[in-house]
């Protein structure tokens, strides 16, 4: 990840605290991609053939990802 161009990046609890997992959209396809905190690479979702993600938020616990199709995933 680390020659990809970043456009979004959530996180699940405040960087501060230490604990926390980041989500970003991420590359020339949108892809998302995560890593917890201390992790030294980000974990692309490779298993998931839909790309080009368009935006994302954490709520209640989970993140929300909607691709340009429309359609929102968990």
């Amino acid at each position: 990840m680390e020659y990809y161009c970043i456009q979004k990046v959530v996180f699940s609890s405040s960087p501060s605290g230490g604990d926390y997992i980041a989500m970003t959209i991420a590359g020339e396809f949108c892809k998302l991609a995560y890593c917890r905190a201390g992790d030294k690479k980000w974990a692309v979702f490779l298993e998931n053939k839909r790309y080009n993600y368009e935006d994302m938020i954490y709520f209640k616990g989970q993140f929300y990802a909607i691709n340009m199709g429309g359609t929102v995933e968990v």
